[in-house]
């Protein structure tokens, strides 16, 4: 009995061994944030649990945004890096010259696909993004061209892309590469779970409570 229990535990220890996983050669190792760290390899990020077993796989297409809300963009040691918030992460797909934003879940699979002009990360279920708006106006017979007019407008989402609040806008604007190349501002940020802070054109700020939160 006692030899049968030392081969099972030789057993157990040599899968363990076996089971171990290292990962090198990575330029970047984050803290956790809701169980999932990311890490880095060239221009590439995948996120580890706490096991250190890689549970969403290598890509490119991550996003921070340092720009407009300051939960966005986690650094360490100067570093921006991608991270979960509300079991979401932003990520952005280049379509026609233009950068749009999305959110993946904590499975890799994307929950809210690539569409906003800029996006925050989540909190407390919501996050500001810039929806577009497409208008048709009719069509140029002299060049044989549709005639569209663009258009966006800052809203708040729910966690499944749903928009629950209508913050500013429309905003017109060219819809060309060149106009596009640097992605549009949000100009708000919560302050609270259900107030949020609006910038204004003329530099005062406006506070604004959350009516899908009443």
């Amino acid at each position: 009995m006692k030899t049968s229990h030392i081969f099972f535990g030789l057993f157990l220890s040599c899968f363990a061994f076996a089971s171990a996983q290292t990962i090198d050669n990575l330029e970047t190792i984050t803290p956790f944030h809701e169980d999932l760290a990311a890490i880095q390899k060239g221009d590439s990020w995948a996120f580890v649990d706490k096991t250190g077993s890689i549970v969403i796989p290598y890509r490119k297409d991550y996003v921070w945004n340092e720009e407009s809300d300051l939960r966005l963009g986690k650094d360490i040691h100067g570093i921006k890096y991608p991270y979960f918030s509300d079991k979401r992460c932003l990520i952005q797909q280049e379509k026609d010259g233009v950068i749009y934003y999305g959110y993946i879940d904590t499975s890799g699979t994307v929950i809210i696909p690539p569409q906003f002009l800029n996006a925050t990360t989540f909190a407390n279920g919501k996050a500001i993004v810039l929806k577009l708006t497409k208008e048709q106006l009719g069509t140029n017979d002299l060049l044989g061209k549709e005639m569209v007019s663009y258009s966006y407008d800052e809203v708040i989402i729910d966690n499944l892309g749903n928009a629950i609040e209508h913050v500013s806008g429309p905003e017109h604007l060219v819809f060309t590469k060149s106009k596009l190349r640097k992605r549009p501002r949000i100009y708000s940020h919560f302050i609270s779970d259900d107030l949020l802070a609006i910038k204004q054109k003329n530099n005062t700020w406006k506070l604004h409570r959350i009516a899908a939160n009443e």
